[in-house]
């Protein structure tokens, strides 16, 4: 869930120079990124949160390949779903379908039953014109909540 093609690429330096500035654990580090990424998503600047969750993402890999018995796999799962939602969500704004799609599926097999997932999925798989996936999802999306009126 950590390794994809949608990461951009961020320079080394750049990334390096990111992570001495920010105080606190490298998880903290971490969450200090999805945060601003967070604020410039509220504020329409999409190609730029998409900047700050890649470098999250980033760190997070080299945390997850170099701590990996320091921190709760639950956390780091957690914070990767997180930010892989969030870099779908500001491709979804880019008209990036693509990338939505592949995120989505991503975050969909490690967690499965993630409704909001498979609704960013279905309009992903929609857009590109891939209706039988999508119909796919939507049957899944309906076992999972049959009361859901998105999937109905």
């Amino acid at each position: 869930m950590f390794q994809h093609d949608e990461l951009s690429e961020v320079d080394s330096d750049e990334l390096i120079e990111c992570f001495m500035e920010i105080e606190g654990s490298p998880l903290d580090k971490i969450q200090s990124l999805k945060e601003k990424g967070n604020k410039l998503f509220k504020n329409n600047k999409f190609s730029e949160a998409t900047n700050f969750y890649n470098k999250a993402c980033q760190i997070l890999c080299f945390v997850v390949q170099v701590m990996n018995d320091y921190y709760e796999i639950e956390i780091i799962s957690s914070l990767a779903m997180s930010l892989n939602l969030n870099l779908a969500a500001c491709a979804l704004k880019l008209i990036k379908h693509e990338t939505v799609k592949n995120l989505c599926s991503l975050v969909l097999s490690s967690f499965s039953h993630n409704i909001n997932v498979l609704f960013h999925r279905v309009l992903a798989f929609m857009r590109l014109k891939m209706f039988s996936e999508a119909k796919m999802d939507l049957e899944k999306g309906l076992v999972i909540e049959p009361k859901n009126k998105i999937f109905s």
